[in-house]
């Protein structure tokens, strides 16, 4: 394959030449690249690398690459990860506090956690060296690029974390080191190793020429996938971006993850900040009556109303909302929509009752949660109530078509969202799911369109100038285009 066909991604870390190196052996002629347009012109790629989490997400944003890597991931051409390559596949690692690209669900951990045998099997940290590998499939039920490799050869490995997918069917390979670890994924045009293909030898060279094999046989499939649809996730409809509006005492403010003594104030006007986000291009406003949230009942209504009547776009209401009177008091005053968040845990029945009066479009239900608890009252108190199961009684037995799902651990950090959780979320209701915490970027945007969500509230980021409103939106609508 020529250098356009083949793209090595330039991580930032250590060991990308000596890959490139071992792939000119096996008979690959591959350009090394940090371009996201040359990537996805590659008919085949790997991403490589040896390094830490945080430091080569970093360096992959700085060159705009996640959203390209996924793109390419979903687009059914041959992908082989290595090393760091296959733990930045997963939602996060214990080695940083950046997520991960979320291709594949799971989470990187430290070596040495899991049970070891006696004292004697305690793991040195790092894994470095030699040591046996055993893969999970025989024969053809592998894939093509471990098939002809004896159970028990000796591969090189250099890592202190290992990935654990949420899915045991994604593991393809494990070796033994003080516990079981993943050796080797594999899903569906996805691979990857965490030992060191270069580093090992004539078996790791071809390794390398089994790929480039299997990508040349693989062509014509995968172009005509990367032309089709997406292969995941809800219609490729442009996602909403939906400026938030917290009032406090009247004004907008902000709170970082939902702490009531750690606030942040911007407008003195909450309905000049909705006109400047509508002039901006939102086409929703989503407002949170933060008092309301904590006490019960609405006391910032008249600025609510105020904020109604000065947007001209569809605007949702939530917090303080215990009853149908207060339900129908904003409805009557133009709301678009109102979100239940408290009353869902504590009076469901009034969550029915507002969808059996007033219809599904009227109603959402707010499920804020914190370590996969939900919170209530202004995110205050513990329910100990499971959110993900809270989601699927509310579209199954409530009628819930609408769920706006907010971490309220990232909310305001700008951190970015838990996408691990959202995914789950996506993936276990059919509904309206609208994504909301820890939104930075305009990549944290697109991936979560790429999941699959219908909106995603933004807050923070957009209030502080981490990026404009307006070039968000174009972005999430020239991706929807595109896909």
């Amino acid at each position: 394959m020529t250098g356009s066909q083949l793209a090595i991604v330039d991580t930032g870390a250590a060991n990308i030449h000596s890959v490139a190196k071992a792939v000119r052996v096996a008979g690959g002629d591959p350009v090394v690249t940090s371009s996201p347009d040359q990537l996805l012109s590659a008919r085949a790629a790997i991403l490589p690398g040896v390094g830490a989490n945080d430091s080569v997400m970093r360096s992959l944003d700085a060159s705009r690459l996640p959203t390209a890597i996924r793109e390419f991931a979903e687009s059914g051409r041959p992908l082989l990860c290595v090393c760091i390559g296959m733990q930045v596949l997963m939602d996060d690692s214990e080695e940083g506090v950046l997520p991960g690209l979320g291709i594949i669900n799971g989470s990187v951990r430290r070596l040495g956690k899991g049970p070891a045998a006696d004292l004697s099997d305690r793991p040195k940290i790092p894994h470095m060296g030699w040591n046996t590998v055993r893969f999970l499939n025989e024969g053809d039920a592998r894939h093509p690029v471990f098939q002809r490799i004896p159970q028990d050869t000796h591969f090189y490995f250099v890592h202190s974390y290992h990935c654990v997918p949420d899915s045991p069917a994604d593991v393809a390979a494990e070796t033994r080191h003080g516990e079981t670890v993943c050796a080797a994924i594999v899903r569906d045009n996805i691979v990857g190793t965490q030992f060191h293909p270069e580093k090992s030898g004539r078996v790791g060279i071809d390794i390398y020429a089994r790929f480039i094999e299997h990508a040349k046989s693989n062509v014509h499939v995968a172009m005509t996938k990367a032309k089709g649809p997406a292969v995941s996730g809800r219609a490729r409809t442009p996602m909403q971006v939906i400026p938030a509006i917290d009032i406090r005492n009247g004004k907008c403010t902000r709170l970082i993850e939902g702490d009531y003594e750690r606030e942040v104030w911007f407008d003195d006007d909450p309905a000049e900040a909705a006109r400047r986000w509508v002039d901006m291009g939102a086409e929703m406003i989503h407002i949170v009556d933060l008092d309301g949230a904590k006490d019960g009942w609405l006391p910032n209504s008249r600025v609510v109303e105020r904020v109604i009547a000065a947007s001209d776009v569809p605007v949702q209401v939530g917090g303080g909302i215990r009853s149908m009177q207060d339900a129908e008091r904003l409805l009557d005053t133009g709301a678009s929509r109102i979100v239940f968040g408290t009353t869902l845990v504590e009076n469901p029945d009034t969550v029915s009752d507002a969808i059996s009066q007033h219809g599904a479009d009227k109603v959402a239900v707010s499920i804020d949660a914190k370590g996969g608890e939900v919170r209530t009252r202004g995110w205050v108190t513990g329910s100990g109530i499971d959110a993900l199961g809270l989601a699927k009684r509310a579209v199954t037995e409530l009628g819930v078509k609408t769920i706006i799902y907010t971490d309220t651990a990232r909310d305001g950090t700008l951190t970015g969202p838990n996408f691990k959780s959202v995914s789950a979320v996506s993936r276990a209701v059919e509904c309206e799911l609208i994504a909301a915490g820890g939104v930075s970027s305009i990549d944290d945007l697109l991936r979560l369109q790429e999941i699959g969500v219908s909106g995603a509230i933004t807050g923070m980021a957009i209030y502080t100038g981490e990026f404009d409103l307006s070039d968000a939106i174009a972005a999430v609508n020239e991706r929807a285009a595109t896909s």
